[in-house]
């Protein structure tokens, strides 16, 4: 071969090489599918932190609504405990003023029958005193008092979803908040490995079983000939 059949080679063999790096280099590169799925995922990922960002500030404005209104709360739980002061003082003194009335209407009524029996005098017809307790409407005040319920205690079991917020607006926020939090991974649990040795026995287990098998068929062959 010529010096320039020799260069003619190695010019030809530089040139493949080349084209070989440049294919190398595309196949390396990520194709346009792969480039809009890599675009996509991170504009949902930007998306995801705008919102996050949109509820901590939503969050920092029911924090302060919050704020207000448990000082709001603490106001009305202290008028409606002097409420019940008051309803509480009034029913004590309407009870002790009806038992001291029917009891007095009673001795009245027992007076009027000693008199008119001693000294002869006309019966005077008196209404009936009542017992206190089972006058009509002392029954009904009894029923709304024993209708009363105060709880003793305050504890709150935490539910799915947050239910045991109510309808209160943080509850939507952590339902949101929550719903943008990538879900965990599904773990699946790979099938157990086993190790060459204990391959090689459980092969070898297996061989004997086979052999075992066979010559329980021979034997069983032998002693029942056709």
């Amino acid at each position: 071969m010529t010096s320039d059949e020799v260069n003619a080679a190695v010019g030809e063999r530089a040139d493949i090489d080349a084209e070989i790096e440049a294919l190398e280099r595309e196949l390396a590169e990520p194709d346009e599918r792969d480039r809009k799925a890599q675009r996509i995922a991170d504009l949902k990922a930007q998306k995801t932190m705008q919102r996050r960002a949109e509820l901590k500030a939503e969050a920092v404005d029911v924090l302060k609504g919050i704020r207000r209104g448990v000082g709001g709360l603490i106001d009305a739980q202290r008028e409606a405990v002097e409420k019940m002061n008051r309803g509480a003082k009034l029913c004590a003194e309407g009870a002790a003023a009806l038992e001291q009335h029917a009891l007095k209407h009673s001795r009245m009524n027992r007076a009027a029958q000693l008199l008119t029996a001693a000294f002869k005098l006309p019966l005077t017809e008196l209404p009936p005193a009542e017992v206190p307790a089972r006058r009509e409407g002392a029954e009904e005040a009894f029923g709304i008092l024993r209708g009363i319920h105060l709880s003793g205690t305050l504890h709150i079991n935490p539910q799915h979803d947050y239910e045991e917020l109510g309808d209160l607006e943080a509850g939507d926020l952590l339902r949101e908040l929550r719903a943008l939090e990538p879900s965990p991974p599904t773990l699946t649990q790979a099938p157990p490995r086993l190790s060459p040795e204990d391959a090689a026995l459980l092969a070898a287990e297996a061989q004997r079983s086979l052999r075992r098998v066979s010559l329980t068929k021979r034997r069983d062959s032998d002693s029942n000939p056709l």
